[in-house]
């Protein structure tokens, strides 16, 4: 990140655009120790990495802003890189409540999203509020 923090800004949501020659779309680095770090290390994690192609996708830099603001996917990777979908009940606790709105969500990897639940907003307001404060809100 030294090579990012000559650039970025603190305080500020730092987006870099990069070329890629992979399938990744895009990046938003997070920490698995706690929320907290994040206030004692702008500003090298406020940053979202996303590349060209992902510009190309128009929901890439809303699903990394997602990521920015603490939301995870609505699935998990297992250990052999296969997706696992959540159930309903787990679903419902972020706001899905429909096959509809999982495919348009912004979290998903859907050509059609377009739409946080808001349970999602929620979280993404609180979660600034308590551990980007820094930012203007």
């Amino acid at each position: 990140m030294s090579i990012i923090s000559k650039y970025a800004n603190q305080g500020s949501i730092n987006v870099f655009i990069f070329k890629t020659e992979s399938n990744l779309l895009g990046f938003a680095p997070g920490f698995t120790s706690g929320w907290q770090d994040y206030k004692i290390l702008s500003p090298f994690y406020d940053v979202i990495f996303v590349s060209l192609e992902g510009l190309k996708d128009h929901n890439t830099l809303t699903h990394e802003l997602g990521h920015w603001f603490s939301l995870d996917h609505p699935f998990i990777i297992d250990e052999r890189g296969q997706i696992v979908y959540f159930n309903k009940e787990e679903l419902s606790e972020i706001g899905i409540n429909s096959s509809k709105e999982y495919c348009i969500n912004h979290m998903n990897y859907s050509c059609c999203s377009s739409t946080f639940t808001d349970v999602q907003l929620h979280q993404q307001h609180w979660f600034a509020k308590t551990y980007r404060n820094y930012i203007a809100l």
